[in-house]
């Protein structure tokens, strides 16, 4: 299986309208006249960086050593995992090993999370989402995103929010949804003031899931103490 890139498709807007390398110049031949800061040369891609089907071969072979099976059963479980989650492709090369690894392992139970998936946020592109953050094809309590996908659901029912959960999959870890839109609203909307008030402030009168629309990690930015969300490095 090789590895390739392909262009980001476009997301959807989560606004539900219905409701609401090194180059210069060849040296020249000896003898020549030009100075030496016109002389140049050419480095390919090649030479300054890794290609994808290097790491490729370095993956496979980890993930080889790390589940005890031939290289060729891990390239026939990396081409299904692509053909299950078809978003990861682009990703697979720059993973963790460990990560890529851990969905070749057992894809009996990855089929399974990715139904339950399915279930829990029937909107949302499942393979966009694990592409995002493959813990939820791993770790994630299940139920856990169930339930606060449905509280986002709910709290905000102008938006698409299963469709905003597959490019910022951070909310999930949101503990108390309506208390971040409230921390949104006070501290970046115009809850209680008037199109004149807001307007005298400097600020436009926008209703708080419209702002929210606009930028989703907005309910991230007023997280404190024991609710901020750690990040990895």
């Amino acid at each position: 299986m090789e590895w390739t890139s392909r262009p980001a498709e476009d997301r959807p807007h989560w606004w539900d309208k219905t409701t609401g390398g090194i180059s210069a110049d060849a040296a020249p031949a000896a003898g020549g006249d030009r100075p030496p800061w016109e002389l140049g040369f050419q480095l390919s891609d090649r030479q300054i960086q890794w290609s994808d089907s290097m790491r490729q071969g370095i993956v496979q072979g980890f993930v080889a050593r790390e589940l005890g099976i031939p290289e060729g059963e891990v390239e026939r479980r990396l081409a299904h995992l692509t053909s299950m989650l078809p978003d990861l492709a682009t990703k697979l090369p720059t993973m963790k090993v460990e990560v890529v690894a851990a969905l070749c392992r057992d894809q009996n139970t990855l089929a399974e999370r990715m139904l339950a998936l399915r279930v829990a946020l029937p909107e949302a592109n499942v393979s966009v989402m694990i592409a995002n953050r493959p813990s939820l094809a791993l770790t994630d309590d299940i139920g856990v995103v169930t339930q606060r996908a449905a509280a986002l659901r709910e709290a905000l029912p102008r938006l698409r929010t299963d469709r905003m959960l597959e490019d910022h999959p951070a909310l999930l870890d949101l503990e108390d949804i309506e208390a971040a839109i409230e921390d949104v609203d006070r501290v970046y909307g115009t809850a209680g003031m008037s199109k004149e008030a807001a307007e005298a402030s400097g600020r436009e009168k926008v209703e708080v899931d419209m702002l929210i629309a606009r930028n989703p990690n907005m309910l991230l930015y007023t997280q404190r103490g024991k609710g901020l969300i750690p990040y990895d490095d």
